[in-house]
């Protein structure tokens, strides 16, 4: 088996620990038991039709895995002549998204608003837990693993979705 494929199975389990619909403090964003999995440059985000044919009940949950290389200053690409003994290195896009208040023309309401600011606080923070117990699941075998995460970012609300990414770097 691909030994990368450990590092998105530890994203994907603290994904769904956190958006779980048993949790004791339910995700203001909606909850879910489906973590959906790509892989390349594509946005996910382009994979979910939520306005039209998908539901907008639950969140869209992904992981993604986006590059694979060898690393001599972990988690930093090398490019090296010889880099077959450098350490291996996967970056895993974990992200969660949900359609956004649409308001008619001339019929603004603020409170919907403010309403999605407290969703995407409650999510950004969630994910930023997430990676965190990702991380510590990856280290768990023999504390050698290096595990690093990046910037938590926000996406839209264009095209009527907004979603936060987060990206988790692991060697293996």
């Amino acid at each position: 088996m691909d030994p990368a494929l450990e590092v998105v199975a530890a994203a994907r389990t603290a994904l769904l620990d956190w958006f779980k619909p048993d949790s004791a403090v339910p995700a203001r964003v909606g909850t879910t038991t489906t973590v959906r999995a790509f892989a390349g440059d594509g946005a996910p985000l382009t994979a979910w039709d939520s306005h039209a044919s998908e539901s907008c009940s639950e969140p869209f949950v992904w992981t993604r895995l986006m590059r694979r290389y060898r690393s001599q200053t972990f988690p930093s690409p090398t490019i090296d002549t010889s880099p077959c003994k450098l350490p291996r290195v996967v970056a895993v896009e974990i992200g969660v998204g949900w359609c956004a208040y649409v308001p008619e023309p001339d019929r603004v309401i603020a409170a919907e608003y403010e309403k999605e600011a407290e969703i995407s606080g409650d999510t950004s923070w969630r994910m930023e837990e997430a990676l965190c117990m990702a991380s510590a699941l990856l280290r768990q075998d023999d504390g050698s693993r290096q595990v690093g995460t990046d910037t938590i970012a926000p996406y839209g609300p264009e095209g009527g979705v907004i979603a936060w990414t987060g990206v988790l770097y692991a060697t293996y």
